[in-house]
């Protein structure tokens, strides 16, 4: 057995022992232990060498994988950066591609866009002038109608003007017999015209108002891009019935104040009555009048609507209710049968009464 194998086998008290031992013993028992000691140490010293070869041997397999591994995942590395850069190089090329597409077809677009536009203004232009051109005929238009509207109202000014007169004097002279107390069947007709004369005062109104329905209507049916141009032309027609109903309230008021100095003057009652509804009619008439006045107005700016004319139409209903209640001669006979009408059948009256004829 090799005597190193025993030394291995000694543990450190046994060696301890054993040096106490050679210190003891003679000088060949001395130079034996030096001996073992040598060959101790050279046991160490080759287990020492055997760890460190074997330690070095260990480091050079891990310094082999770490480099192995440590490569491969640098080719891993560079294979991903490979494949990424190869992504990113086919995502900036289809980007490309659909900026390129993207722009081209905005380039067209754009030029289709252009060419509408170009179409457009060009068709604008066209629209326009033929705006113009349609502003300027019908200018001349409401500038002829203004024309021919002033002449009919110079000519119905010049008419009522006569017959307000011819009115007066009729009703001076039935005031004068009025206040004769005398009564025979010429003057009771001449009262019977005068109430029917005042009842067809509003003869003119109804038809003016008549056409400016008609107008209206026809008008709003039209296409939408001349109803303001026509409803400006319709504040005309407003005119028209405005000049009418005023004529009305003029010799409805000089009625009612020659009525009022009548009854006055003779104390007839139904003198008082035919007032009375005379001062209706008034109110009436001013109703509409304002009304008319607001729907010329916004004829006038493009804003009329069929409320508006509603509105009108009531007011000019209700009107027509006022002047039904003037009262006939029979009803006012009837009423005051008990007064004393002085007939004189066979008497000639030294006073000439005017008919008045609507």
């Amino acid at each position: 057995m090799d005597p190193s194998d025993d030394d291995k086998d000694l543990s450190p008290v046994m060696v301890s022992g054993c040096f106490s031992c050679f210190l003891k013993a003679p000088s060949r028992e001395s130079e034996k232990a030096k001996e073992q000691q040598k060959i101790f140490q050279a046991g160490q010293d080759s287990l020492a060498r055997e760890h460190e070869a074997k330690m070095a041997d260990l480091k050079a397999k891990n310094d082999e994988l770490l480099a192995r591994k440590t490569e491969e995942i640098r080719r891993s590395l560079q294979q991903e950066k490979l494949k990424y850069e190869a992504r990113k190089n086919k995502r900036e090329e289809e980007e490309k591609r659909r900026q390129e597409e993207f722009l081209e077809e905005r380039r067209l677009q754009d030029e289709k866009e252009e060419q509408k536009a170009a179409v457009h203004k060009l068709k604008m232009q066209e629209v326009d002038e033929r705006m113009k051109l349609e502003q300027r005929e019908h200018e001349k238009r409401l500038a002829e109608m203004r024309r021919k509207f002033d002449l009919l109202q110079e000519e119905r000014q010049r008419e009522w003007s006569r017959r307000q007169q011819q009115a007066n004097e009729q009703l001076r002279q039935l005031l004068q017999l009025l206040v004769q107390r005398r009564w025979n069947q010429m003057i009771e007709n001449r009262w019977a015209n005068r109430l029917m004369f005042l009842s067809g005062l509003n003869r003119p109104v109804i038809r003016e108002f008549r056409d400016l329905r008609n107008e209206f209507d026809r008008i709003m049916v039209a296409p939408q891009g001349h109803i303001n141009f026509n409803l400006k032309s319709l504040a005309l027609a407003a005119d028209s019935v405005l000049s009418v109903v005023r004529n009305e309230i003029n010799t409805m008021r000089n009625e009612s104040e020659q009525l009022a100095e009548c009854f006055r003057q003779s104390g007839a009652l139904f003198v008082q009555d035919i007032q009375e509804s005379v001062n209706e009619v008034v109110g009436k008439c001013t109703a509409l009048h304002d009304l008319l006045e607001k729907f010329k107005v916004e004829c006038a700016t493009g804003t009329a609507s069929r409320n508006s004319l509603d509105r009108l139409k009531e007011a000019e209903s209700l009107l027509q209710n006022a002047v039904g209640k003037i009262p006939a001669i029979h009803s006012l006979k009837a009423k005051y049968q008990n007064q004393n009408w002085h007939y004189e059948d066979d008497v000639q009256s030294s006073v000439i009464i005017t008919e008045i004829i609507d």
